[in-house]
């Protein structure tokens, strides 16, 4: 009983370690998008800090009272300090510097430690890692070799490797999921409510939340959702369910409830690709669930098409609350969270409730996804290639004054509504001057060609993905993102798989791609296997956490791979990108 009560102990101090890490890296990515150029390089750095305690937790406090160690500390003592007032600036940038220097003295500790771990104990069966660990490992060594600059795949290389081949049980397993699902599930309570209180729904159609960018606060419900569907698995394959007491049921409506008011938020931020990712994730969920059903096939399908239905009718039925929860709530201060300028056009504490500075319920709804549904429903000029492309754009400037073009146009693009340039002849770059374009012409509400004036260039993943895709290679580029300008810059592919093949090359973004659809059909055929189990038991047992932990990298996967499509989410310190490295961590062993 004693040593049955000091395995319990320990198992709860590694899940708060793994919980408080996990929310940790969840923050590090609202600081990244909220903050200013060097806060978010000190950000960035921070991940390591978050890392680190989850790989010293598996090891002994007695594994590093050693001469190695001793030595690298001085070492590291004697040569940090002249390192870093050779390299950091006296800028904010700084404090960048300053944590880059703590990470190296912190996991050079810790390498040393794995390379006794691997060679010298010999503590890691190599034949037990999957082939997701291989990909990772390839994929990560080509980023180091690439031509690119960036140094996170050589620290992501020690930080992350270190984490993987740490000595890793079912058990660990276990509370890594349970700690990141419920890690997701509190950090979407301390981010929304704070949103609620401190950022009114006030900055137009697309609603901002907690961030600076409605496409960053759509990946975050994106985000929060992988947590949310595991923990609907484990409370629906866990005995807490199955004793059937009314607390259980309301328990259950609750967060079904709460877990479907994701998609609304998701909806209002009129981002695409995190609501495509919502939709997908639910899709793989509510498949595992069909498939892995006891009941006959007919039955099977009847149950996923009113769930399904169930799912949609909750979706309308919430759309009012959540905006009202966004829209009535008071701030709590003068003005809301402002991380960038000042605007008077932004509700403050001394506006009144009617004020028209708020965005009205039709405004919200008719606004965003809705209105370029519309128009892919309207659109009977353009192709269809055209029209689902249009999905997927930003919204287009308005027209102003009309000047007509002088200069020779030697490659355009049509796209719904007018054409756009992407180069001249002459070699200027569209969009630099009045006889240089980045629109030629355009089409009225009469359907009149007319000219375009000068204005900046849509953000339209067509032209951008084209652009990318042309300056492909296989070794990457020297700079750290695809810059480039044609009407205005483009600061990255707005792709994350293109976004890994321009900068690390063709092989490195195939690659990249295969963890991630590889990931998605080892942990899905996992759930399924181990669900079986969970249906022929009376109560909650570890095969029912089994099944939980390749639930969790499979939603998770699966959002990635559709918003990933559409939207860069490879940003070292991005919630997403780190969530990432987190859940294929459940996937590099197999399953002793």
């Amino acid at each position: 009983m004693n040593k049955l009560g000091i395995k319990t102990l320990k198992s709860n101090k590694e899940y708060l370690v793994y919980l408080t890490c996990t929310i940790c890296l969840c923050w590090i990515g609202v600081f990244r998008d909220i903050g200013n150029g060097a806060q978010w390089a000190l950000s960035n750095n921070c991940v390591g800090f978050c890392v680190l305690p989850m790989i010293l937790c598996r090891f002994k406090i007695k594994d590093f009272l050693k001469l190695p160690y001793l030595i690298w500390l001085i070492v590291f003592l004697a040569f940090s300090y002249p390192i870093y007032k050779y390299f950091a600036p006296d800028t904010d940038y700084k404090f960048q510097t300053i944590t880059a220097v703590i990470n190296v003295g912190l996991y050079g500790t810790i390498l040393i430690r794995m390379i006794s771990y691997l060679l010298i104990e010999k503590a890691v069966s190599f034949k037990k890692l999957s082939i997701v660990f291989w990909l990772w490992l390839v994929f990560l060594l080509l980023c180091i070799l690439s031509k690119n600059e960036a140094i996170w795949p050589i620290w992501y290389f020690v930080m992350f490797g270190s984490l993987y081949l740490t000595s890793f049980s079912e058990k660990d397993r276990l509370l890594l999921t349970r700690a990141i699902s419920d890690g997701l599930i509190v950090f979407f309570f301390w981010v929304q409510i704070r949103a609620f209180l401190y950022r009114p729904y006030d900055t137009g159609a697309r609603y901002y939340g907690h961030f600076t960018n409605p496409n960053v606060n759509g990946g975050f419900y994106l985000f929060c959702m992988a947590g949310f569907l595991t923990k609907s698995w484990i409370m629906t394959h866990s005995a807490f369910v199955k004793k059937n007491t009314l607390f259980s049921k309301i328990t259950k409506v609750l967060f079904f409830l709460l877990t479907i008011s994701l998609f609304d938020f998701a909806f209002y931020t009129g981002s695409r690709s995190a609501f495509l990712g919502v939709s997908f994730m639910t899709l793989m969920y509510l498949l595992t669930e069909m498939i892995s059903s006891k009941y006959r096939n007919i039955v099977k399908i009847k149950q996923f098409l009113a769930k399904g239905l169930l799912i949609f009718i909750c979706f309308i039925i919430l759309l009012y609350p959540v905006y009202a929860c966004a829209r009535y709530i008071p701030a709590l201060r003068h003005h809301p969270v402002w991380y960038r300028d000042y605007s008077e056009y932004k509700v403050h504490s001394w506006d009144p409730i009617d004020s028209p500075k708020y965005t009205t319920f039709e405004n919200a709804v008719g606004s965003g996804m809705i209105s370029y549904l519309r128009r892919l429903l309207t659109n009977h000029s353009s192709s269809g290639i055209n029209s689902i492309c249009l999905f997927f754009t930003f919204d287009h400037m308005p027209l102003i004054n009309v000047i007509l073009n002088t200069a020779i146009p030697s490659e355009s693009i049509d796209y719904y509504g007018g054409t756009y340039v992407l180069e001249y002849e002459d070699g200027v770059m569209p969009g630099t001057d009045e006889n240089h374009l980045a629109y030629i012409f355009g089409v009225d509400e009469n359907g009149k060609t007319i000219g375009y004036s000068q204005m900046p260039f849509p953000n339209e993943r067509r032209v951008i993905w084209k652009n990318v895709i042309q300056r492909l290679n296989l070794w990457g580029h020297s700079e750290l993102y695809p810059e480039f300008y044609v009407g205005q810059r483009i600061g990255h592919a707005h792709n994350s798989f293109l976004q890994i093949s321009y900068c690390f090359g063709i092989i490195t973004g195939v690659i990249f791609s295969l963890i991630i659809v590889w990931g998605i059909k080892i942990s899905f055929m996992k759930a399924l296997e181990y669900s079986q189990f969970e249906y022929d038991t009376l109560v909650e047992s570890e095969i029912c956490s089994l099944s939980a932990s390749y639930v969790l990298p499979m939603v998770y996967l699966s959002g990635f791979f559709v918003s990933g499509l559409f939207e860069c989410n490879v940003f070292t310190g991005q919630f997403l990108f780190s969530g990432l490295f987190m859940v294929v961590g459940l996937l590099v062993w197999r399953n002793s």
